[in-house]
């Protein structure tokens, strides 16, 4: 991971937070994510905040940019700068790279975005605020806690964009009737744009009230190039043998949207 290696103590312990959530020592960043439309050669000014929860202490944090990808789970990973096709470290110029926030208090963090004119589809990159428990908070363990918490951002290239993906597949984890159903759906992202597939899957089986369950209520994000597979947990499940039809609508930006039906046998 990113500049694990510049812990210098006898232990580094990563406390790792999406979307502005306070870290192991009061650290936050406010907002977690920001989304942005820009033109091909365009540049803005902009901030976020780095956020000091602990009342007692100062916070000390330096700042620095990298790539990321998401994980399994739906939290962020840091990989190297340049390691990755969205890559957008090139785009982000960091105006401030170090400060002190009191007990209670939050401070701005600037830093500059220009889009090379010769840009296409989207960047995608993290700004990093990273901090370390004080001495007196970790004394007992003699270990040095390295705290690096991201602020997300995505800036979308206006009149490049291609919006295009596919449902891979969409399948039931039994076919048993009366057991509990773990549907999981399965998305490529073919264009050149970060996507966020949220939508509905609608269950309607012979002599039952049809039902409507939630697909990636939280909007995580699929890669271009990659896909991702979005599990919904159905408690109730199929309760009769017998033909089950089940519909997938997912939504995503101004110009992507998935539809497809699957009929399913299940027995008993």
């Amino acid at each position: 991971m990113t500049r694990s290696g510049r812990a210098s103590a006898i232990a580094c312990a990563l406390a790792f937070a999406l979307a502005g959530r306070v870290g192991a020592i009061g650290l936050g960043v406010q907002p977690g994510r920001l989304e942005l439309v820009m033109k091909p050669g365009e540049s803005r000014q902009l901030t976020f905040e780095v956020v000091n929860t602990d009342g007692h202490a100062d916070l000390r944090a330096h700042f620095y940019v990298t790539d990321v990808v998401q994980a399994p789970d739906g939290s962020a990973d840091l990989v190297e700068p340049g390691t990755t096709a969205w890559s957008a470290t090139g785009w982000v110029a960091l105006r401030t790279v170090a400060l002190v926030v009191g007990p209670h208090a939050r401070a701005p963090v600037l830093y500059e975005v220009r889009v090379p004119k010769t840009a296409r589809g989207s960047g995608y990159v993290a700004l990093v605020a990273e901090s370390t428990v004080p001495a007196r908070a970790s004394a007992e363990s003699a270990a040095r806690i390295v705290v690096r918490i991201p602020f997300l951002l995505h800036v979308r290239v206006a009149g490049t964009e291609i919006w295009k993906a596919r449902v891979r597949s969409l399948k039931p984890s039994t076919l048993t009737a009366g057991e509990r159903v773990r549907w999981s759906c399965s998305v490529k992202n073919e264009g050149n744009v970060l996507i966020r597939p949220v939508g509905t899957l609608s269950i309607r089986a012979a002599g039952a009230k049809g039902r409507i369950l939630a697909v990636n209520a939280p909007g995580e994000a699929v890669f271009p190039g990659q896909t991702k597979t979005f599990e919904v947990d159905d408690p109730k499940g199929v309760r009769r043998a017998g033909f089950v039809t089940v519909g997938l609508a997912l939504d995503s930006g101004e110009s992507l949207r998935l539809e497809t039906g699957e009929t399913f046998t299940f027995t008993q």
